[in-house]
């Protein structure tokens, strides 16, 4: 474990107690009275803290399960309150539908991506040249060869 300070530091035993009772980082760090930024400092410069740290995030992890699940047939129970928490602690998330349908105008093949690259630098070059001066491609052959060409300097 890593040293403590007699005098500043709380025993580590107490460190444990709390992220056994479901306490976070931020806790963690209040009672050995640093900052956030300090307690991320240390979990990157000394592997002891950061294997102490999370062995402490999984008592504190396991600590909210065990009270989700002992609570599944109290009434009183808030589940909405314990889903916020648990989102916010632990990154739950809700189950997100996917639809892999193409719903916008964007190509849905690369042939398309460059045949619309290939028009919308065409329409530049021609509004403005200038926009272009200091690239050295020039758009070329169609769909299936080379798209541009350097033309080097």
């Amino acid at each position: 474990m890593p040293n403590e300070t007699k005098s500043t530091s709380p025993k580590w035993e107490v460190l444990i107690e709390a992220y056994s009772n479901g306490a976070g980082d931020i806790e963690i760090a209040r009672l050995l009275n640093i900052t956030r930024k300090k307690f991320y400092q240390l979990c990157d410069d000394s592997p002891a803290f950061a294997e102490f740290v999370e062995k402490g995030r999984t008592l504190s992890e396991a600590w909210w399960y065990e009270k989700g699940r002992t609570a599944l047939w109290d009434k009183s129970f808030n589940v909405a309150l314990y889903n916020f928490n648990m989102k916010n602690r632990f990154g739950w998330a809700d189950k997100v539908e996917t639809n892999n349908q193409n719903t916008t105008n964007e190509p849905s093949n690369l042939d398309e991506a460059r045949s619309q690259l290939r028009e919308a630098i065409a329409r530049v070059s021609k509004k403005n040249p200038e926009l272009l001066s200091g690239v050295h491609l020039k758009v070329v052959g169609g769909v299936g060869s080379e798209d541009y060409e350097d033309n080097g300097d």
